[in-house]
């Protein structure tokens, strides 16, 4: 996702979204530790993460509303109603961060 909100990869692009992770921190052992400081200084070391967390509820809510539009459509194919009552409470608190990269 771009700092502004732009989805650059969806859900669905893991291979591509790895790839990138990858290349970007290819031989690196340690953190970039100007970088780092870069980042504490923009949010008061990270105390004011409410652009962060604004972008992970956009992210958040983009899956959600794929994984509502599927099962929606997975609904009318194949008349599946457990699938719509289970998933359609999803929320920002049914998932968690296990890795997070800021490019800037």
């Amino acid at each position: 996702m771009k700092d502004n909100g732009e989805i650059l990869y969806s859900q669905v692009q893991v291979k591509k979204i790895l790839d990138i992770y990858r290349s970007l921190c290819f031989g690196s052992n340690e953190v970039a530790e100007d970088l780092f400081q870069l980042f504490y200084e923009e949010t008061n070391d990270g105390k004011q993460m409410d652009h962060y967390k604004d972008l992970l509820e956009k992210s958040v809510n983009e899956i959600v509303g794929k994984i509502e539009e599927q099962t929606t459509l997975n609904v009318f194919s194949l008349g599946n109603l457990d699938s719509i009552m289970t998933s359609s409470n999803t929320n920002l608190l049914d998932f968690e961060i296990i890795s997070y990269l800021i490019v800037k």
